[in-house]
């Protein structure tokens, strides 16, 4: 009898000889398509429920009678590109992409998937972009991308409409680029390796980022219809708004070391909270709040700064314990009251007026000082 390590060996030789690179089946009226070791696979809806399988540019396989879904799965190992290009066609239901453990990038555009998008990846870097940037795209059901190991990147770009809800699982560069939509809420479970989001596109429902234990940084220069919520661990992150948020934004990272630099700009039209931990952190306030802004720095030496374009309705700002420092600029405008605890340390407060305005309260600072702007 031959030993199982010939019979292995056997039927890799025959499997590798028997079996096509690319296979395409339509079962039950969903496409399936195994690519095994492509450099790049191409899937082309040609006409209503028509589809046209290339493989490193060569057309390998047309099928009809596409009424459903489309599966494709990559082999283990292999480094794949693959194009999904929808011909600007709202005939497929669902699409659902396996990449396999290779580097592998992921491409879907023109057309409209009626039903839910899903991409899973594997252990090594994975990129997948939604959209070409001149034709449109739109997933009207739950958008999920979960991709594994190595460095991942996820990009929405202009023209793309997700009138579901959006989620994303370990990966590391997420961007949605102005001109994006997504109607419902959009959730981003960061990966291990430290992440960068841009949020610069629209999001009509609300936004939750869980960042690292390492260096992550947020940007959100779009619009937000209702909250936008950080969740920052440790690392020496940095979270910059710029946007618009219509309801509330919250910043927690009250659990964690790394100094944390927070830039707050944009409009928010409710409150903000923000609870930083152990770490020298920094907040430059720029923006305009509409309701609360309650702000409690943690320990360590931080440095809070009302700039001349920020106003609030109401400031609640405690600096916790360390050597810190809070400066409010001339123009900066609190509407209403204002209550600055320096706590324990060695405190200052800086501001160009000649006295702190009377809805200001100040405590717990060993120094006030009238100086140049901060």
């Amino acid at each position: 009898m031959p030993s199982p390590r010939w019979r292995r060996l056997s039927f890799e030789l025959l499997e590798s000889r028997d079996c096509p690179s690319v296979t395409a089946s339509v079962v039950g009226g969903s496409l399936h398509v195994f690519s095994k070791n492509s450099a790049t696979l191409g899937i082309t809806q040609t006409a209503a429920s028509t589809y046209e399988i290339t493989e490193n540019g060569s057309v390998v396989a047309t099928r009809t009678g596409v009424t459903r879904s489309l599966f494709v799965t990559l082999g283990k190992h292999t480094a794949t590109d693959v194009t999904i290009n929808l011909g600007g066609l709202a005939t497929v239901k669902n699409v659902s992409v396996h990449l396999g453990n290779g580097v592998n990038g992921l491409g879907v555009a023109n057309g409209t998937i009626t039903g839910f998008l899903a991409v899973v990846g594997g252990n090594k870097a994975d990129s997948v972009e939604l959209g070409d940037g001149s034709t449109s795209l739109t997933v009207n059901g739950h958008t999920s991308i979960n991709t594994l190991g190595g460095t991942d990147s996820f990009t929405a770009r202009s023209g793309v409409t997700l009138r579901g809800r959006f989620s994303s699982t370990l990966v590391e560069n997420v961007s949605f680029n102005a001109g994006s939509v997504v109607q419902k809420n959009a959730m981003i479970v960061g990966g291990h390796n430290g992440n960068t989001i841009h949020l610069n596109g629209t999001v009509n429902g609300g936004v939750w980022f869980t960042g690292s234990m390492t260096t992550d940084t947020s940007h959100a220069t779009g619009a937000i219809g209702t909250s936008l919520s950080l969740v920052l661990k440790g690392g020496a992150d940095t979270a910059n708004r710029s946007g618009s948020i219509g309801k509330n934004l919250h910043v927690v990272a009250a659990a964690h070391g790394g100094g944390k630099t927070v830039n707050l700009g944009g409009t928010v039209g409710n409150n903000v909270n923000i609870e930083l931990g152990r770490g020298a952190d920094l907040v430059n306030f720029t923006g305009a709040i509409s309701g609360v802004f309650q702000l409690h720095t943690g320990r360590g030496n931080d440095q809070v700064k009302f700039f001349d374009a920020s106003t609030v309705s109401t400031a609640r700002v405690n600096l916790g314990w360390g050597n810190d420092m809070f400066c409010l600029e001339a123009l900066a405008v609190i509407t209403g009251d204002g209550k600055i605890n320096g706590a324990k340390g060695n405190d200052t407060f800086i501001t160009e007026l000649p006295a702190i305005p009377p809805n200001v309260a100040q405590s717990h600072f060993e120094t006030l000082e009238v100086s140049t702007p901060c």
